[in-house]
């Protein structure tokens, strides 16, 4: 018996989440907007980072910020708000953020230029 969408969320099997969404984004599409939120939520607190890639790479977060109506409760909001996060020497930093800068000084104007 092949699992459904909603069967691998509540589940949390996120593998299996992923699979369903690659063999056809219209189970996706039918999900509820809270459903959606919620999946993401437990993507990213259960560290299933490869589940987030596969909705982006098949379009189905939005990630342009000048297509957003609003920010809040955007998919990019989601995605920031519940990416774990960890406090280090009073500075909290993201631990796959390996080429941050702390010091402006250290920027110069071709880092800065778009």
């Amino acid at each position: 018996m092949e699992t459904t969408l909603k069967e691998a969320i509540r589940q949390k099997d996120f593998a299996k989440v992923g699979a369903c969404i690659k063999t056809g984004t219209d189970t996706y599409n039918a999900l509820e907007k809270y459903e959606k939120e919620s999946l993401l939520h437990g993507a990213l607190r259960h560290k299933s980072y490869s589940l987030v890639l596969a909705l982006v790479e098949t379009g189905l977060l939005t990630t342009d910020v000048f297509e957003l109506d609003n920010w809040i409760g955007s998919d990019i909001w989601n995605v920031l708000l519940y990416t774990p996060f960890e406090k280090n020497n009073h500075t909290i930093r993201n631990s796959r953020a390996g080429n941050t800068i702390d010091n402006t000084d250290d920027l110069d104007e071709e880092t800065l230029a778009f």
